[in-house]
């Protein structure tokens, strides 16, 4: 009885069905590839996204950073060369 119903649902089953038949293997191989690259487009853009709002403000901050660092080490020699007359 039970085994006879599953083994029924198994046949039924697409992947069952993908088994047996080289055709549909291919189609299923073939939809499996283009969500897997569907998904990987959304993950880049997912990245593309992240680094535009981290890695963006990051380099800004960090180039501000280091033009005021540039900016203070002037203003330093410039009063050294004052101290120094």
């Amino acid at each position: 009885g039970v085994p006879g119903i599953l083994n029924v649902d198994a046949e039924a089953s697409p992947a069952a069905r993908a088994a047996t038949s080289p055709a549909s293997t291919v189609h299923v191989a073939a939809f499996l590839a283009a969500r897997v690259a569907v998904s990987l487009a959304s993950t880049v853009r997912v990245a593309a996204l992240l680094a535009a709002h981290v890695v963006v403000p990051l380099a800004v901050s960090s180039v501000a950073e280091s033009a005021q660092r540039t900016q203070s080490r002037d203003c330093h020699v410039k009063n050294l060369d004052s101290i120094k007359g």
